[in-house]
């Protein structure tokens, strides 16, 4: 019995202390005493790039507080701070998230209104800055705890909003094609809405393997669930049969954010059209935002097919490039 007794004294004792190390692990004994003083975090990730598509949507942040114990209700102040364009009319500038009583977990429910009117890619922070009790800091000066969460706000990808539409630039990164002469010709290339509905774009190529006299061909894609899927295009060109261009399911690209750029991968001689001998072989389509490709140089063309490329700087650049633009791309001589 003696011994008995004896056991559960040291069970005892061993609980006490394991409580007292849990609470003083709590803030990690940097407040002293105090088991309703330590400080408030994000907690998880930092980061977070929204991609927008809807009316209005919101984002929930986890919080939390770092104490042994919260008996009341807790206020936290944040902000707002931009890092690439205005959050204005987008979000509210600042605001409070309560961690409720008897809990250490809070939700900072941030409302990103009017999504279909962004046509720009936003990026903000949102940063812890006060609470509303002593001895409750954010964050702790000598200890990397995040009190920024910052955010990537993506313009809507419907054709309502103007992204992806208009004039863009064709290339192909991936290189020549199995014959040694390019799959397309660099060229201007215009997109538009696509059959499939406001999230898909169409546009039309000056030719398909030009160096064999290809007819020109439409490449359409589609924005949905989160990914780039682009519809098969048969062609008019082949070696006894059509040969036929389609995604490569093995390397679907996420929507991207913003229409700076895209990138289409893809798979020529889809399961061994045009009766080359071959099949599948992968290319990649780059199409760039026309405003982001003259940034550095001026391009001239002649119906869709890039005729020359000058430096911005060199005498005469801009206005043959202009001339050219009115009278060669946008009269569609």
């Amino acid at each position: 019995m003696k011994n008995i007794y004896v056991n559960i004294l040291i069970l005892l004792i061993s609980v006490s202390i394991v409580s007292c190390e849990d609470s003083d692990g709590v803030n990690e004994n940097k407040f002293g005493d105090n088991p309703e003083t330590g400080w408030v975090e994000f907690s998880g990730s930092t980061f977070e790039e929204l991609l927008v598509q809807g009316e209005t949507t919101s984002i929930t942040i986890p919080v939390e507080i770092n104490s042994p114990i919260n008996k009341e209700d807790l206020t936290i102040s944040y902000t707002i701070v931009d890092v690439q364009g205005s959050s204005s009319g987008v979000t509210a500038s600042s605001g409070t998230v309560i961690i409720p009583a008897n809990s250490k977990d809070g939700e900072l429910i941030l409302n990103i209104a009017s999504a279909p009117s962004i046509s720009f890619v936003l990026v903000f922070d949102v940063v812890l800055t006060a609470t509303d009790r002593v001895g409750v800091n954010v964050g702790i000066s000598d200890a990397n705890r995040p009190t920024s969460y910052n955010i990537t706000v993506c313009p809507s990808l419907s054709s309502s909003s103007g992204t992806f539409l208009g004039d863009y630039m064709l290339t192909v990164p991936s290189g020549l094609s199995l014959f040694g002469v390019p799959v397309f010709n660099d060229q201007v290339v215009t997109l538009v809405e696509g059959s499939n509905g406001p999230f898909s774009r169409i546009f039309a190529t000056t030719s398909y393997l030009p160096a064999f006299s290809g007819s020109p061909e439409s490449i359409s894609f589609t924005f949905i669930d989160g990914l780039v899927r682009i519809d098969n295009t048969v062609t008019s060109t082949g070696c006894g049969t059509d040969i036929v261009l389609t995604e490569d399911s093995s390397a679907l690209l996420p929507a991207p954010c913003g229409d700076a750029s895209l990138t289409l991968n893809m798979l020529d001689f889809a399961g061994g059209s045009g009766s080359c001998g071959v099949g599948n072989v992968p290319i990649q389509l780059l199409i760039t935002n026309y405003k982001f490709s003259l940034d550095n140089m001026h391009i001239l063309t002649f119906r869709g097919i890039i005729l020359n490329k000058k430096p911005s700087n060199s005498p005469g650049g801009f206005w043959l490039y202009y001339i050219f633009q009115k009278f060669f791309i946008l009269s569609n001589y």
